[in-house]
């Protein structure tokens, strides 16, 4: 199942509501709005109930409900405004502090799906990527970000491309580009993102979940001369935090956002910061590329990471651990943005205990129905 437009998703734009998720994670906040509503609903049935019958216990029914939708609202608010002043005590000092400073640029060719499939014209697309990735005096280490799928010929990736990448991003450079990986023995493809350190070090991340039909293309023995796309991927077995030379980074590729889990995993097991290389085109102007960018904004939020994340035609941004979006670009324009953040190390109350609110309903749900048979059997005895 692909967890598109929850309530969380749609409640990021009220960014003291949703602070509360470094506690209870997506699910958590689901559940509180969910329970509003049920609240509100209850209590006018119970004013429907009293001016009909005029009975005064549905009136006080629908007083307390009330009480209680307001004390939902206002406790994830309150800790909310709490949380948003902490965070931006502890962040401001280490991004003023040169040491801990680094400094992010994310490219956004914004070239068509055919100009990206038809496997012409691939140099010259690499060749516009590291143009505009060209340092421009930033302070700091730096981490180069481009979309899923830009080095997307295979037979192309060898050791000669990969040496002049490095050469051109600089020395102290890091740069995080999506790609596919064909394995010759085993004839897998993946959806990886390939992490080139200009110190000369080289590591993959190869995509866990895959989207269905999306990564298919059933057509493909016959169009295979004009369209490069691979028939279907293989799910990766990569680890999920990559120890890259700018220090432990979480990778995620397109829809993998989505997922709370995955990316509590990749932070629990080190990393520092998050990254996440997209390509919302296909969507186009619609508010998807917006739902996708709340999931991502939600995942920095619950884990208290920044998060890095680079889409073919927008929204590329910098995400704070805040879920604030620091820089973003536009939509459907090729252009690039630069930002600086930091890597943390502090887990959040969710990473360490990831989707509790699941185990917990599940819990109240099972002991609601035990009560119910013992009180069946007890009123049949």
């Amino acid at each position: 199942l692909i967890p598109w437009g929850g309530l969380d998703i749609a409640l990021v734009g009220f960014p003291e509501f949703v602070q509360i998720a470094d506690i209870t994670g997506a699910y958590g906040v689901i559940w509180i709005a969910t329970a509003v509503n049920a609240l509100i609903l209850f209590c006018l049935k119970n004013i429907l109930a009293f001016y009909r019958d005029r009975q005064e216990k549905a009136l006080a029914g629908a007083g307390l409900s009330l009480v209680i939708a307001g004390l939902l609202i206002a406790m994830p608010v309150v800790y909310g405004r709490h949380q948003l002043q902490s965070v931006h005590a502890s962040i401001s000092p280490l991004l003023e502090n040169p040491d801990h400073l680094m400094h992010a640029t994310l490219v956004q060719g914004n070239f068509s799906t055919k100009e990206r499939w038809s496997g012409m014209g691939f140099y010259q697309r690499v060749l516009r990527y590291l143009e505009m990735s060209g340092d421009k005096g930033q302070a700091g280490r730096r981490v180069i970000v481009w979309p899923e799928n830009t080095l997307n010929v295979s037979s192309k990736l060898d050791d000669a491309l990969f040496i002049e990448l490095m050469r051109g991003i600089g020395e102290d450079a890091l740069l995080i580009s999506g790609g596919l990986k064909a394995d010759a023995d085993s004839g897998e493809v993946f959806n990886s993102a390939y992490f080139i350190s200009g110190a000369g070090r080289l590591m993959r991340y190869d995509k866990h979940i895959l989207l269905p039909y999306a990564e298919t293309s059933p057509l493909i023995d016959l169009l295979d001369a004009y369209y490069t796309a691979p028939s279907e991927f293989s799910a990766g077995k990569t680890p999920l935090c990559i120890d890259s030379p700018t220090g432990p980074v979480g990778a995620s590729i397109c829809f993998e956002i989505l997922y709370p889990g995955l990316i509590c995993q990749s932070v629990r097991a080190g990393a520092r910061y998050l990254v996440n290389l997209s390509n919302d085109s296909w969507f186009g102007d619609s508010p998807m590329p917006w739902v996708h960018l709340n999931a991502a904004r939600l995942r920095a939020i619950e884990n208290r990471r920044f998060l890095l994340r680079a889409s073919t035609s927008g929204i590329s941004a910098v995400i704070g651990p805040d879920g604030h979006p620091a820089v973003q670009s536009r939509l459907f324009v090729q252009e690039r943005v630069d930002g600086d953040f930091v890597m943390l190390d502090h887990l959040s109350f969710y990473t360490r205990y990831g989707d509790w609110v699941i185990l917990a309903s599940v819990g109240i749900i099972l002991i609601s129905l035990v009560r119910l048979v013992l009180r069946d059997e007890k009123g049949d005895s």
